[in-house]
């Protein structure tokens, strides 16, 4: 995949994309939980040492994290999230 220049949110002093709107990404969040039929356990929109946002959820009994770059609207699955070790996955549930 070819990242767009300035998707970590860093550049010359002058923001390249627009932020991702928490409240977006909370909103979107809990309409999907509603079709899908998963509960949302919580959501980190915390920056420090890291550009993403994350909502934990639980489906069929797993906990899965949905994650969206807050620079720039691209979102990933992963299973488990440590610093500098993201366990992402391609699950056909996700």
């Amino acid at each position: 995949m070819l990242l767009a220049n300035g998707i970590t949110g860093f550049s010359n002093g002058k923001p390249i994309f627009p932020k991702v709107d928490q409240d977006e990404f909370k909103s979107v969040c809990y309409q999907i939980s509603n079709t899908l039929k998963f509960r949302i356990e919580e959501f980190d929109f915390n920056l420090i040492g890291k550009n993403f946002y994350i909502a934990k959820i639980k489906y069929e009994g797993e906990i899965l994290n949905i994650l969206v770059n807050a620079q720039y609207p691209v979102m990933g699955f992963a299973t488990e999230i440590n610093p500098f070790n993201i366990q992402y996955t391609d699950n056909e549930k996700a």
